[in-house]
């Protein structure tokens, strides 16, 4: 899997696993069994994306832009 343009130092879970943080310029390279696993993106201040998907021997997947953006999360006013 290739991940371009997430957020930097965006963290990265493969099946609830912590593998890594995307590098300061958005990019982050795993490889990934064959099979259906699930991908979690996080970073503090941000909602969290889930990406589930089946990955065939041999293929190579880009995630990019985006498919890996994180949408801030709204603030919460404090009475």
């Amino acid at each position: 899997v290739e991940i371009r343009g997430a957020l930097p130092r965006t963290r990265i879970k493969l099946d609830g696993d912590d593998i890594g943080a995307a590098s300061d310029d958005g990019i982050f390279l795993l490889h990934v069994p064959p099979g259906t696993h699930t991908l979690d993106l996080s970073l503090d201040g941000f909602s969290n994306r889930t990406i589930k998907r089946d990955f065939a021997r041999g293929e190579t997947v880009s995630l990019v832009d985006a498919a890996v953006q994180l949408e801030p999360r709204p603030r919460t006013s404090r009475p």
